[in-house]
């Protein structure tokens, strides 16, 4: 079945997301990706499409099960990527209908794969998560809002609510803010109504802050996971974190990962090619296909 796998990838920010017919679209703030199946889609009808990545059969299956577990993440191994493909392909959100039992099919096979490498090379480095950094750099006992309602924010929450801090949530999802209050000792704010306080930043999503911000006056620690943009002249009083300040600092106490990621990357391999083999000696090889219909 993944012989016939189409994946189109760019960890180029778009403005605009390119739209692909008969493709499932999977962005991420690091990466954009574009998944289907070449008996009923091609890249070469998109010209535009020339200046992507595109992978196709086991390379494609290879290179989504590298970035689902966290091998091409700016924080190494990290599992946020894991959760986000999860619900991006739950049953609920997959878009392209045909399609719906080929994906759910690839999931399945992808997530398998991906607890057996995370079991064999990154059990134990579970403090390797956005939530772990945001826990080392942000002060024990102090207040903190964090802007954003998305799944990067559901998952930092317990690492923060750690050492007694006090957590408001700002967005403006009112359905999603409901939601995180029920699953966490947290308060929520409306962007329109927050009052700026003392509490320390988080920025989990593309919320403007310039009068936010100008309304700072007190020292405070920011954390800035925005990978698309950043604040270029951040005042000398704030603590001030970069998603580059925050990848160096990873670097720093994390070099022996660079020994691990070329293990990590054979042992893919070894697992995808292990299931393209299996699927050869299949009889006549078509136990593993779907069918579509025009």
């Amino acid at each position: 079945m993944w012989s016939n796998l189409l994946l189109i990838h760019t960890d180029t920010v778009l403005e605009k997301p390119i739209d692909l017919p008969d493709f499932e679209a999977w962005h991420t703030c690091q990466r954009s990706i574009y998944l289907s199946d070449t008996r009923i889609a091609s890249f070469y009808q998109f010209p535009e499409l020339s200046k992507y990545e595109i992978y196709t059969g086991y390379e494609a299956y290879r290179f989504l099960l590298e970035v689902v577990t966290g091998v091409h993440s700016k924080v190494f191994g990290e599992s946020e990527v894991l959760a986000q493909f999860k619900e991006k392909f739950s049953s609920d959100y997959i878009v392209q209908e045909p399609l719906k039992d080929f994906f759910i099919k690839l999931r399945d096979q992808i997530l398998e794969h991906c607890k057996i490498v995370r079991s064999a090379f990154l059990h134990g480095h579970g403090r390797i998560s956005y939530g772990g950094i945001a826990d080392l750099l942000l002060p024990a006992e102090e207040d903190v809002a964090i802007f954003g309602t998305g799944k990067l924010v559901q998952s930092i929450i317990p690492y923060i609510l750690k050492k007694n801090r006090k957590i408001t949530v700002i967005g403006r999802n009112s359905e999603r803010m409901k939601e995180l209050e029920t699953m966490f000792p947290i308060s929520t704010s409306y962007y329109e109504d927050f009052e700026v306080g003392i509490e320390n930043y988080v920025l989990a999503s593309p919320i403007l802050l310039a009068s936010i911000l100008e309304n700072k006056k007190d020292k405070f620690t920011f954390l800035d996971f925005r990978g698309e943009s950043k604040i270029s002249s951040p005042k000398s009083e704030w603590k001030y974190y970069s998603l580059d300040k925050i990848m160096q600092i990873i670097s720093e106490s994390e070099d022996h990962f660079n020994t691990i990621k070329p293990k990590i990357i054979q042992f893919i391999s070894e697992l995808s090619t292990a299931r393209e083999q299996e699927l050869i000696h299949l009889p006549h090889g078509w136990d593993d296909l779907s069918c579509y219909q025009n």
